[in-house]
Parts: C-alpha cells; sequence; structure tokens
C-alpha cells in the first residue's frame, strides 16, 4: 500500500474526459480525502484542479477507492486526512 500504490491506482482507473483529450491537456491535480476508522474513503475535495473535466473524475475515481488500513494512535483507530498529487496524462 501506501500513498505511491494509491496515486497508481487512481492513475490506472482514471477515463481521461474527451474535453482534455480534444484540448491536449495533462497535468496534475490535488485531492484531499479522509481515511475513516474503518479505512473507508470519505470527503473528497478537489485541492487544486485545471478543469475540462478531469477535477471530477479524480474525485470520483479517489471515492470508489478500496478499503485502507486506519491510522492507528494508541491502539485504536482513528481518522486521518491526506492530499495527494495525481497526474492525469
Amino acid at each position: 500500500g501506501g500513498l505511491v500504490e494509491f496515486q497508481k491506482w487512481v492513475q490506472a482507473h482514471i477515463v481521461k474526459p474527451q474535453a482534455a483529450i480534444d484540448a491536449g491537456i495533462t497535468g496534475s491535480v490535488f485531492v484531499s480525502f479522509v481515511i475513516d476508522k474503518d479505512g473507508n474513503v470519505k470527503n473528497v475535495r478537489m485541492q487544486k484542479g485545471f478543469g475540462y473535466g478531469c477535477d471530477e473524475e479524480v474525485v470520483r475515481v479517489v471515492s470508489l477507492a478500496p478499503k485502507w488500513k486506519p491510522l492507528v494512535r494508541a491502539g485504536f483507530a482513528v481518522e486521518s486526512r491526506y492530499s495527494v498529487q495525481i497526474f492525469i496524462h
């Protein structure tokens, strides 16, 4: 697992929007999300996007991500927030 594997998973599942293809757009976006105590991805929000439908597609894919192992503090699972950069080619 880890953030690098998560980034790879997201990039592998993105369907680049036709508007971005037509405009020849590539680049990266920053998305934030919370991993809850049960390992579910929630509260997915675009931090910095570039439009052409790419922002919505990244939010969609991140929202569908498989469960994570939650952060454990003092023996208890706790919520944690992440922000990651996703490349769109």
